[in-house]
């Protein structure tokens, strides 16, 4: 039996930022990208 899965957050979240322009999309990326740094860092 084979099971498989994948991340839905990212299908759902992340795709309403690709159906912006390119610049647009890209600065949404980047600010998505510096909040999940703060969320890894040490307390």
């Amino acid at each position: 039996m084979r099971i498989a899965s994948y991340n839905v957050e990212n299908l759902f979240n992340r795709a309403k930022a690709f159906n912006e322009d390119q610049q647009t999309a890209t600065k949404y990326i980047k600010q998505v990208a510096e909040l999940n740094l703060l969320f890894n860092k040490e307390v």
